[in-house]
């Protein structure tokens, strides 16, 4: 083939070649024309739209939308649109409104208030109105001289009334309306006038709606319409994105208000905001939502501030079930997630934040109990777990940090707590009524016993503020396993240390470092010694498991005291002379019996 055939067939190819690529990039096009027309239809041709009205636009959202977007026709348009003439279709509207749930199909709360379009425009006759440039006053005077005219307040902020001149309006409240003008007619006339002015229309505006919203633009609007006025004309908030808690004003780029929708959604209030020329409503994406799910009324996602949101209040709004009966809260904000299981009756002060789930549940359903976790340990500080968990099983659950002490784990019991609270009550009871009831011997007696009864009475006093730790005695961690968790329990895993307390009667309560060559009489040395009012035969060394050891460090004594390790706490007991046996053996057994359960030294 030569040379000049092989250019003609080149030719030919260049030739297909291109209208292969002009019929391609025609078909992008019309399907691009296509999508936008079905998106937008009016656009298209504007002249053919036809406008509905506002009932027919909210039947069409209650009908039966088209499946296919593309098959959209005229008379499914809304009559919501800005200024260019765009408008928001039947199935847009359902896209994004109904279409548009979080990722586990939730419905989000407040969605529906945007559901219906506002398409009339009622000018709010407010009395803290101030009055603008362009707006309409309707004057009626009668009496000397006869006036009846609807006036605009011109650009220098007054109205012109024949016979009277000019008077300024602007800025005046609209209560302030009548009286103002009245007085400048009766300047002139004195007697026999009468006034009535009335402010008919505010001044027009436009006003852009940006951030997250269905369709941002710019929109007419009256200077005293509401901001879901505004908000509707734009499509509403889009869900999951736009926030209904952060909404700001914005006039000449500075922000004059911050809107909280929820406070209408809540409370039905709503704060009047005067808009102006140009001014900006920006809507700021969403935080982090709440998920209300399980025994409740109104499944739904909630959007808490910064500050959290009061889950009292979030539940009133889902609306608890009869059969709930404890809130499983579940954040997954952190590295780990974290669970918190409250009772019902229990969730006043609690606050929810934005990334935790809120499942309610009814305890004949899902039993599980709340460990709380102390100490030295990374990772969750709660625990949810099934009924029978034992503590060999959370333990095995726990990142402990590497100074740890797991084998003095402590295991403080709410229920043990009220058992110790309720023996030390029993056990001051009785201890008041075997002071009371004892009388004295000799006139003098009864002076010494009075004041011995108001000694004994204060000491009764500061031990029933005394509180129980409620510490369970884990002496190995063998014993885990034969624990079985119970609700509210706390498990505390204390630090490596080498500190030793000592704490009671001694002269200087502190805390002092482990020596190999000490024995406890050293310690107590340390703390300034026994004072006389400490018992040198009554000395108790609690460890950290719980573990509790008595010592006699009397000149009688022949016991061998107990070796002291890191983390003891070693309490001197008071010596208790009373002139009674009885009441000297109750108060002793009290002083012990407050200082096992709350650690804590109480002296008559």
């Amino acid at each position: 083939m030569n040379s000049k055939a092989l250019k003609i067939s080149f030719s030919f190819i260049s030739y297909f070649l291109s209208l292969g690529v002009i019929f391609a990039v025609n078909a992008m096009n019309d399907a691009l024309i296509d999508q936008n027309t079905s998106l937008f239809p009016n656009q298209q041709n504007k002249t053919q739209t036809e406008e509905v009205t506002t009932a027919q636009a909210f039947n069409d959202t209650t009908s039966e939308a088209p499946t296919n977007m593309n098959n959209v026709s005229k008379e499914d348009v809304f009559g919501i649109g800005d200024q260019f003439g765009s408008k928001i279709t039947p199935e847009l509207r359902k896209k994004m409104l109904e279409g548009n749930r979080n990722s586990s199909g939730m419905f989000v709360f407040g969605q529906n208030l945007f559901m219906a379009p506002i398409n009339l425009q009622i000018p709010q006759q407010n009395p803290e109105y101030v009055i603008n440039i362009g707006d309409k006053i309707s004057i009626n005077i009668w009496g000397a001289m006869e006036f009846t005219q609807h006036l605009t307040v011109d650009s220098q902020g007054n109205i012109f009334i024949p016979k009277i001149g000019p008077i300024r309006v602007a800025d005046l409240q609209n209560k302030e309306l009548n009286s103002v003008i009245s007085a400048a007619v009766k300047s002139v006339y004195k007697d026999n006038i009468f006034v009535y002015a009335n402010l008919l229309t505010a001044q027009p505006v436009k006003v852009y709606v940006s951030g997250y919203v269905i369709r941002p633009g710019l929109y007419d609007g009256l200077s005293s319409n509401s901001i879901l006025y505004f908000l509707t004309q734009a499509g509403g908030i889009i869900l999951n994105q736009g926030s209904f808690r952060t909404v700001k004003i914005l006039r000449n780029n500075k922000v004059v208000r911050n809107i909280d929708l929820y406070d209408f959604l809540l409370k039905g209030s709503i704060p009047y905001i005067q808009f102006q020329q140009h001014d900006t409503i920006l809507v700021e994406p969403a935080l982090d939502t709440v998920e209300v799910t399980g025994q409740v009324l109104r499944p739904a996602s909630y959007e808490p501030t910064s500050e959290g949101f009061p889950l009292r209040e979030m539940l009133k709004v889902s609306g608890a079930k009869p059969e709930a009966t404890y809130v499983l809260v579940e954040n997954y904000r952190g590295v780990q997630p974290t669970q918190e299981y409250i009772p019902l009756t229990e969730v006043n002060e609690h606050l929810v934040y934005g990334g935790e789930k809120v499942t309610l549940v009814s305890d004949q359903n899902m039993m599980k109990v709340r460990v709380l976790i102390t100490g030295s340990i990374y990772g969750p500080r709660q625990m949810v777990v099934s009924n029978g968990t034992t503590l060999y099983d959370v333990m095995m659950n726990i990142n402990m940090m590497p100074e740890s002490n797991p084998s003095s784990a402590q295991l403080y019991r709410k229920s043990l707590s009220l058992q110790q609270k309720a023996t030390i009550e029993a056990g001051l009871d009785l201890l008041e009524r075997e002071v009371y009831t004892k009388g004295p011997l000799t006139p003098d007696g009864a002076s010494i016993q009075q004041t011995f009864a108001k000694t004994i009475s204060e000491f009764v006093k500061k031990a029933r503020n005394a509180q129980p730790k409620g510490q369970v005695v884990i002496t190995s961690s063998e014993q885990w396993k034969e624990i079985k968790m119970e609700d509210q329990d706390m498990v505390n895993i204390p630090t490596i240390t080498s500190l030793i307390r000592i704490d009671g009667e001694v002269l200087y309560p502190l805390a002092v470092t482990t020596r190999a060559d000490y024995t406890i009489r050293d310690y107590i040395n340390e703390a300034g010694g026994i004072t006389r009012l400490g018992d040198s035969s009554n000395i108790v060394v609690v460890a950290q498991n719980g573990s509790i050891k008595k010592c006699d460090l009397s000149w009688s004594s022949w016991s061998t005291p107990p070796k002291i390790i890191g983390g003891d706490q070693i309490m001197v007991l008071p010596v208790t002379t009373t002139q009674a046996l009885t009441v000297a053996s109750a108060i002793s057994q009290m002083i012990y019996q407050v200082a096992i359960a709350t650690r804590v030294v109480i002296t008559p």
